[in-house]
């Protein structure tokens, strides 16, 4: 299986530097944005196959962003995980293809990614 196109987002600099070296040195192409409006220009650019997003983003929050990003079309079938601080009850992230707590390990990072993106492929057929 292909390694697939990951977006993340997170407003923490440092979080989103981290996570992309950690998703580019295991051979994922990676785009990173610092908020949602970055992110649909760079979907809409590089139609990747997993999004993940920081629960705590400026104007778009959270569940809030995760709904801005299943409407966008160049995201269609994608896998969005969300990661976060926040201890979540299982029916609130029903409609997620997963989520990462923080503060997280490499391994983790990379596990939701590589469970996500079989899930994404599921989602496209």
């Amino acid at each position: 299986m292909d390694k697939p196109t990951v977006l993340v987002i997170d407003d923490d600099l440092d979080a989103l530097v981290l996570a992309t070296a950690v998703l580019g040195s295991a051979g994922y192409q990676v785009f990173s944005a610092v908020d949602v409006g970055q992110a649909l220009e760079l979907a809409r650019a590089h139609r990747p196959q997993v999004v993940l997003l920081d629960h705590h983003l400026p104007v778009v929050v959270g569940l809030d962003a995760v709904e801005a990003l299943r409407h966008e079309p160049a995201l269609l079938g994608a896998a969005i995980v969300l990661v976060t601080s926040r201890q979540f009850a299982g029916s609130e992230v029903a409609h997620l293809d997963g989520y990462v707590r923080k503060p997280w390990v490499p391994e983790q990072l990379l596990a939701a990614v590589e469970r996500s993106h079989g899930l994404s492929l599921n989602n496209a057929i």
